[in-house]
């Protein structure tokens, strides 16, 4: 059932923190020492927490949450007290109360985040959970986006993190572009091309399968997926965007001693064959040390691969491919060979699109 599944993810996790057992002595040397302090003042929210977790102990949990009830009216900023007030909730199987103790929570206490998120994130799976976490975080309580950020990254189930965020968007929840982007990740690593596209043709009405994106370099998103351009580098390599005479250029430089993944774009072509056009160069430098286009299936396959110009000035580049029908997800990258020579090689790409050829 939900509820038990839901019910033991909760109480896995946060009595370890808030309900710790006790040896029955030193659960009675508390206890006494919670009920002086109580005598004292009456509102010592630690010693009706003892109290509590000594009613609990005991197998009375009527009396149990009746303490609840007075360290609740005492105060709702206590994250102990609201650990207990969401084991509770699961105790006597209310989902919406549950989720609102969760809010409560985590709208009090930014230390609650460690504990709560991904209780949450694991609950998110199944659907009455998910359905209730939705009308939630549509009332955009102020931990919603750090919540999807964490969902995105962490969430056990990509499908149904993909369905939050569709419903969110669709009641016009304005999920981060970060968030989608890390998601459209997740969906293709768990083989969920279409739903993977579609989150992404959402933002990019324009967008086509059967050709790369952004050619002319002029996107610039918060948050990019692996659809879009995705710069790779360390301290020898370096791939930009930057503004040049005509708009944007992508500019590369590899170091001595460097080499490896410069750029990269993850394409989900149909078969067929195609073209890829471009425009850029790299002067002064060897035709060894001249970085390359290359196309490979995402098994690691390689279709092809074309080397950019060293001429002087910017030149024509163009390569055809032929992607067969045992390879839905390729990758285009731009790769530079391994060198040894002293200083750095650099150049400029104007434009680059793979297409279908005809």
């Amino acid at each position: 059932m939900l509820a038990g599944r839901y019910a033991r993810t909760v109480l896995g996790t946060v009595p370890e923190q808030s309900l710790p057992a006790a040896a029955e002595d030193a659960r009675a040397a508390a206890r006494a020492v919670a009920l002086s302090a109580i005598a004292r003042e009456g509102m010592s929210v630690d010693a009706v927490l003892t109290l509590g977790v000594d009613a609990l102990a005991q197998g009375n949990g009527r009396k149990a949450r009746g303490y609840l009830h007075y360290a609740r009216a005492l105060t709702k900023r206590n994250l102990q007290v609201q650990f207990w007030a969401i084991e509770d909730a699961v105790a006597r199987d209310d989902i919406p109360r549950v989720l609102r103790e969760y809010d409560i929570a985590l709208r009090t206490s930014q230390n609650g985040r460690d504990a709560l998120f991904p209780i949450l994130a694991q609950a998110i799976s199944d659907l009455p959970v998910r359905r209730g976490a939705i009308d939630l975080l549509d009332r955009r309580p102020y931990w919603a986006p750090s919540f999807l950020f964490f969902l995105a990254r962490e969430g056990p189930s990509p499908l149904a993190t993909a369905e939050v965020f569709s419903e969110l968007r669709h009641r016009g929840f304005p999920v981060a572009e970060g968030a989608v982007a890390i998601l459209i990740d997740k969906l293709i690593g768990a083989g969920a091309l279409e739903q993977a596209w579609s989150f992404y043709a959402t933002d990019h009405p324009t967008a086509r399968r059967d050709r790369s994106r952004d050619p002319r370099f002029s996107e610039e998103r918060a948050g990019r997926s692996v659809f879009d351009w995705q710069f790779f580098g360390d301290g020898s390599n370096l791939a930009s965007i930057e503004r040049g005479d005509r708009g944007n250029v992508l500019s590369i430089a590899v170091g001595e001693g460097g080499g490896g993944l410069l750029v990269r774009q993850t394409q989900l072509l149909p078969p067929g064959r195609y073209m890829l056009r471009g425009r850029g160069n790299m002067p002064g430098q060897s035709e060894a040390m001249l970085p390359y286009w290359e196309l490979r299936c995402v098994d690691g396959r390689n279709l092809g691969r074309t080397v950019l110009p060293g001429s002087a000035e910017a030149a024509e580049f163009a390569q055809s491919f032929t992607v067969p029908s045992d390879c839905p997800v390729q990758q285009l990258s731009l790769v530079a060979p391994p060198h040894d020579q002293a200083g750095a090689a650099e150049g400029t790409i104007d434009a680059v699109q793979l297409q279908p050829a005809g």
